[in-house]
């Protein structure tokens, strides 16, 4: 079997991280991720995982329904003993390459691609048309309790996804999840990997990290490579979610 990702090391000391992906509902993405990475570290960024070319220049290998991808390896441990500023500032020139990228990015178009089957299973518990055994029982007397929050939050998240369709902010290629992906040498030597779900979108998806001294220095990290480049714009000006620290 297969490991699902792993360090190769070969006989000349070369060391590369191999991914193995099965699960197809992860594939599309992975696969659309990495001819963006490609030309991102083409173009010059240099502390990112990018794809490692196959001997007949493809991006992956398939193996029955999975993947097999290589990728360079960075010589640090997943840490987030970093500096925020630091990571701020390789998040903006990353966000700053976005131009100069040309092949085909993923967009984000803001879509919900399980609104209908939400809503019909959220319908369908609380009447219990879709009670059928303990689980579901038990699950419709959650969802009792916080059916008001529940429906309070679900209105709020349409609202603001029409309120982005409508705001036309400007895109730039993000990551998604980096602060939790990080590779660590020292504080200010630092390394972005895992760009499974890239997405061309507004730059405040890469700098939700919820917390207050994280959003000051990504805030103003970010804002000063803007301010320089003739394209600035305050981050955190739209207060995307109210969030009051508890999920109820």
């Amino acid at each position: 079997m297969l490991p699902r990702h792993g360090l190769l090391n070969q006989e000349n000391k070369q060391r590369f991280f191999v991914k193995y992906i099965d699960k197809q509902l992860f594939i599309p993405e992975v696969v659309a991720s990495l001819p963006v990475l490609d030309a991102m570290h083409k173009a010059g960024i240099d502390r990112i995982n990018w794809p490692i070319l196959t001997n007949a220049n493809n991006f992956y290998v398939e193996i029955d329904k999975a993947i097999l991808v290589l990728f360079n390896a960075f010589d640090a441990l997943q840490s987030y003993d970093y500096s925020e500023e630091a990571f701020g500032s390789l998040l903006a020139k990353i966000h700053g390459i976005t131009a100069k990228i040309e092949v085909p990015i993923p967009t984000e178009d803001y879509s919900y691609a399980y609104k209908d089957s939400f809503e019909s299973r959220l319908e369908g518990i609380l009447s219990s048309q879709l009670v059928t055994d303990e689980v579901t029982k038990k699950l419709k007397q959650i969802l009792l309790k916080y059916e008001k929050r529940i429906r309070f939050e679900y209105d709020l998240f349409q609202s603001l996804t029409k309120q982005m369709i409508e705001l036309d902010l400007p895109k730039v290629i993000t990551h998604g999840d980096a602060g939790g992906n990080t590779l660590v040498k020292s504080p200010n030597d630092l390394y972005i990997i895992d760009w499974d779900s890239i997405l061309l979108a507004p730059a405040e998806r890469d700098t939700w990290i919820p917390s207050s001294k994280f959003f000051c220095w990504l805030q103003q990290s970010c804002s000063y490579f803007y301010a320089k480049q003739g394209k600035y714009r305050f981050l955190y000006s739209h207060v995307l979610f109210p969030f009051d620290g508890a999920i109820f």
